[in-house]
């Protein structure tokens, strides 16, 4: 389309990202790029913020399957007006199936949204969350038959977007060690596995919310880092992914795209942290020539950088801040 000026937000999952490594704390700085931008496109855990979620009108919610498919060139994204969502529960006891349900009926009454319906699986997600050798937490699911029957019930009572919910077991040791800023966050790898698994089979907007009910003991945690203050004044994890699938751009194959649909040969630049550059966005704007802005405020855990990985296309930003000004200059170019 490449009529408008057009970037991307990339902050991996689950690897204790100095700035979105919480929940919505990558927000700010995209909200700042989307001041400059006519769009600014992000996968959910850039701006999920709990029951919050403040991401700018002009921030383009792509879940990571999907992203990963755009950057590809294979997948467009379509902008829509609202979207019809459909939300899967985890088969969970009545306290946490009411609590989910609670969660969606506020969104609906306060925001608008478009339910086609909730369907609670037949049985419990089987999911398990473990740490890598690289230090980022990871997971499997043992039944993701479970989940794609009720998105199948979803789909065929014509939702287009669907909102994920699992109840995932992190024990209460590992989410304070996470509070105190020590550890990646335990359970976006899981998440992220979930969404994706759902994206690739039935090919529509989709994300994931924890169906976490702890709120009883949260004050155990004390006063925790500024970043994860959402998680522990609210659980209702649902809010901010309703209100991005509300709005989220449909992905479509770029054979059936339309003229006005947005592809990779749009985007001007993809910003995301200085050491994890070896991911799908960063590797396919090497090669397409796309400008990657390395921004050193944001690490990680890893290690991936520009020397190590022989990258020619990416440039070095001290800040967010650095980076706003240098996309306004690259805007008037």
């Amino acid at each position: 389309m490449s009529r408008e000026f057009v970037v991307a937000h990339v902050v991996p999952t689950g690897l204790r990202a100095s700035v979105g490594g919480y929940v919505g704390d990558a927000t700010p700085p995209t909200n700042k790029m989307a001041e400059v931008c006519d769009k600014v496109i992000v996968h959910p855990n850039v701006v999920n913020g709990v029951m919050l979620n403040c991401a700018k009108e002009n921030v383009l919610y792509v879940e990571g399957y999907h992203l990963d498919r755009f950057f590809l060139g294979e997948t467009a994204l379509r902008e829509v007006k609202q979207n019809r969502i459909g939300v899967v529960l985890d088969h969970v006891d009545e306290r946490h199936y009411n609590f989910g349900v609670n969660q969606v009926n506020a969104v609906k009454a306060n925001k608008g949204i478009k339910v086609t319906g909730i369907v609670r699986t037949r049985e419990k997600i089987k999911d398990s969350v473990f740490r890598s050798k690289t230090g980022a937490y990871i997971g499997k699911i043992g039944n993701p038959e479970v989940i794609f029957e009720a998105c199948h019930a979803l789909l065929a009572e014509g939702a287009d977007a669907l909102c994920l919910s699992a109840k995932i077991n992190v024990s209460h040791k590992i989410m304070a060690e996470y509070f105190r800023g020590r550890i990646p966050n335990p359970y976006g790898g899981l998440e992220a596995i979930l969404s994706h698994a759902v994206s690739k089979k039935f090919g529509v907007a989709c994300a994931h919310a924890p169906l976490q009910l702890y709120s009883q003991r949260l004050h155990d945690f004390g006063i925790v880092d500024w970043r994860g203050a959402a998680e522990v004044v609210s659980t209702a994890y649902l809010g901010c992914v309703l209100q991005g699938l509300d709005r989220a751009p449909r992905p479509v194959p770029v054979k059936r795209a339309k003229p006005s649909d947005w592809r990779i040969g749009d985007l001007a630049a993809l910003v995301c942290p200085h050491n994890a550059l070896g991911g799908i966005p960063m590797l396919a704007c090497e090669e397409r020539g796309i400008p990657v802005l390395a921004v050193k405020e944001n690490s990680t855990i890893l290690r991936v950088t520009k020397e190590r990985l022989g990258l020619k296309n990416v440039v070095k930003v001290k800040s967010y801040d650095e980076t706003v000004k240098l996309l306004k200059k690259m805007r008037r170019r």
